[in-house]
C-alpha cells in the first residue's frame, strides 16, 4: 500500500544480525607442504576489517562472521585461501560483536528519529515528494506553450 492508501506500519526487528568480513594474511611464504597441519596451530599475521578488493586479492584468506547485538554467533563463511585457526575466528567474531553493537545503536537511534515523526509529518513529506516529481517532469518536458512552470510551494502541503 502505499502512503496515501494507509498509515505505513513499523517493521518489527528484533534479531539483526550484522556481518563484518575480514582479510586474513599469514605469515607464510607460500611454500608450505603440509599447510592444513601448520595453520591450525598458527596464528594469522594480520586481520584486516572491511577489507577493500585488492586487500582481499593480496590476503590468505577471507572470513565473514554475522554476530547480533545479543552476542549470538549469526553465521560463519570462509571462502578460498589457506587454512585459519580457529582462535583467529573466534577473535574475528569478537571484533564482528563490537561491530555489531555499533551498527545496531546507529539503526535504533535512527529508527527511534524516524518513529519520533508523526505520520502526518511523513505523508506530507510523500506528497512534497510527489508534487516535486511532478513539477520536474513538467519542466524537464517541452512546453508547447511556452508557459511558466513555478516549483511547488512546500508550505501549501
Amino acid at each position: 500500500h502505499s502512503v496515501y492508501e494507509r498509515e505505513p506500519i513499523p517493521l518489527p526487528i528484533s534479531h539483526t544480525p550484522i556481518p563484518a568480513s575480514f582479510a586474513i594474511f599469514n605469515n607464510s611464504n607460500g611454500n608450505n607442504v603440509n599447510a592444513a597441519a601448520e595453520t591450525a596451530e598458527t596464528v594469522a599475521a594480520a586481520v584486516l576489517l572491511d577489507p577493500t578488493e585488492l586487500e582481499l586479492g593480496a590476503s590468505d584468506a577471507s572470513v565473514t562472521v554475522a554476530v547480533n547485538q545479543h552476542g549470538e554467533l549469526c553465521g560463519v563463511h570462509k571462502i578460498g585461501g589457506c587454512g585459519v585457526s580457529q582462535r583467529c575466528v573466534l577473535e574475528c567474531a569478537q571484533v564482528a560483536y563490537g561491530r555489531a553493537l555499533d551498527v545496531v545503536g546507529m539503526l535504533d537511534a535512527e529508527l527511534r528519529r524516524a518513529n519520533s515523526l508523526s505520520s502526518s509529518a511523513l505523508v506530507t513529506t510523500a506528497v512534497e515528494a510527489h508534487a516535486l516529481d511532478l513539477w520536474q517532469e513538467a519542466s524537464n518536458s517541452n512546453n508547447s506553450n511556452n508557459e511558466t512552470i513555478r516549483k511547488p510551494n512546500n508550505s501549501a502541503y
